[in-house]
């Protein structure tokens, strides 16, 4: 994967970014079988953003017709996670929710930490158990997947 830092960005859907420079990454899609990282940031975890998107996972400020996100219909999908817009202006260098909406402190956390927003780099670094248990599923319902990691651990170790 450290190898391959080049790929094409597809721009011809209305949720990707006609902005390339603003673009870290890109996964073919959610429930992908490819990703793609640009090399100035593969020492950041935009590398588990963009596997989370191929492991099922979207981001967690999705638009969302729910009244406070907690469901799998709408937005993220994910049952654990608060309502969320506009992240990426709402949470400051320091990683401390500065936005207006009164969310509750452990939501504030589950916001400003989570590795499918889009917040600063450095303040993405945690999965809810709900999303924890969406790769699991992704992962126990895809014979593919299941077949690599398998075969992933029966390999030599180097």
């Amino acid at each position: 994967l450290v190898g391959f830092v080049r790929c094409l960005y597809v721009t011809d859907k209305t949720h990707y970014s006609y902005d390339r420079k603003l673009i870290t990454g890109s996964a073919g899609g959610i429930g992908s079988v490819f990703f793609c990282v640009k090399e100035s940031y593969l020492k950041t975890n935009t590398i588990l953003h963009e596997l989370g998107h191929c492991l099922g996972l979207y981001h967690i400020d999705s638009p969302d017709l729910s009244v406070d996100g907690y469901n799998i219909q709408t937005g993220d999908k994910i049952c654990d996670t608060p309502k969320a817009s506009g992240l990426e202006n709402q949470v400051n260098l320091d990683c401390k929710y500065t936005g207006t909406h009164p969310y509750l402190e452990e939501e504030k956390k589950i916001l400003t930490c989570n590795i499918m927003s889009y917040v600063y780099h450095k303040c993405r670094n945690c999965f809810t158990g709900g999303q924890i248990d969406k790769i699991r599923w992704t992962i126990h319902e895809s014979g593919d997947l299941r077949n690599t990691i398998v075969e992933g651990f029966n390999k030599e170790i180097l």
